[in-house]
């Protein structure tokens, strides 16, 4: 499928990827169906960092099914429990333990040049990924040319993906929040999903610029400046 002309409009884009069972990948993928990834929080070349919420039981049920998984050192907290019920669990990990002590083969090699590559890409994710019969899901609004990046760099360590749409954004997703920028919208969906916004209030600046190793000052501006564009919006 091609993908057309101007480097400068926006795209959505729907890909799958499959997960072999034999791969590294697979416990992961295979873990995260108990839970819901709600953010993406973090992607970088030595890891992920994963926002994820699920009921009591998910929760217990996504930490058994890690527990002891050497490949990426994997680890889950609770850093927020909804009056629901739910938690909320920051999951974190490493895509290749001890990259600075060893010496990688080519396809390591490509992949970690890949995700340096990506790893400040301005993605906006349109939904959350979803794991299911083996395979992942992901659908995200970015620059055209971005896409194309991504999409050679996919080839290029030989990640085999079916694109499933790609095409101008749907009216349905062009959303108030697809307007803020990449870091403002991330922000505001953290706040959200720890429960800043609840009443009373669950969580803090301090502990959102914890999460996002971020100074507490820069965290409030981005909320503020998110906050009065979203308003601006509502009542112009």
């Amino acid at each position: 499928m091609s993908i057309v002309a101007k480097t400068t409009a926006l795209r959505e884009l729907t890909f799958e990827v499959p997960i072999a069972k034999e791969s590294q990948t697979s416990p992961l993928t295979e873990a995260l169906k108990h839970i819901r990834v709600v953010q993406v929080l973090e992607f970088r070349s030595e890891g992920f960092v994963l926002i994820c919420r699920g009921t009591r039981e998910e929760s217990e049920l996504f930490r058994k099914s890690i527990s002891g998984r050497p490949p990426y050192n994997l680890s889950a907290a609770v850093v927020n429990r909804e009056k629901s019920g739910a938690e909320v669990l920051l999951v974190s990990g490493k895509w290749l333990a001890g990259v600075k002590n060893e010496r990688l083969d080519r396809r390591q090699a490509r992949e970690l040049e890949f995700f340096r590559a990506m790893e400040k890409a301005p993605f906006y994710n349109l939904e959350r990924p979803t794991f299911e019969g083996g395979k992942l899901r992901v659908s995200i609004i970015a620059n055209e040319t971005l896409i194309k990046k991504l999409l050679s760099g996919l080839q290029r360590v030989e990640v085999p993906f079916e694109i499933l749409r790609i095409g101008p954004p749907k009216a349905q997703t062009a959303s108030a929040l697809n307007t803020l920028t990449a870091k403002q919208g991330g922000i505001l969906r953290l706040a959200h999903t720890m429960g800043y916004y609840d009443i009373p209030r669950r969580t803090s600046t301090e502990d959102l610029a914890r999460l996002l190793r971020m100074d507490k000052g820069t965290v409030g501006e981005h909320l503020r400046r998110a906050e009065k564009h979203l308003v601006d919006g509502l009542l112009s």
